[in-house]
């Protein structure tokens, strides 16, 4: 009967590691996942601030571009 009992509790305690081991493993997949989703909307922030630079650039030129060009109107 002995053996029998170690054998039941050393297999519920198996099986219980086993749960505990996936559960731990769970939560960290979850946190790479979040880490990833981090990482993701940082890069296409990035991405939109640089986006808005270009922007603001070209506008900047494109306006300078427009004040030469008014300039050599007026002085033909």
């Amino acid at each position: 009967m002995e053996k029998k009992n170690r054998r039941r509790r050393r297999r519920r305690r198996k099986k219980k590691n086993k749960k505990k081991r996936k559960e731990q493993e769970g939560k960290k997949g979850s946190e790479k996942v979040k880490k990833k989703k981090k990482e993701e909307l940082e890069v296409e922030e990035k991405k939109g601030e640089e986006e808005e630079e270009e922007k603001k650039k070209e506008d900047i030129d494109s306006f300078s571009m427009l004040q030469r060009m008014r300039k050599a109107f007026d002085r033909v």
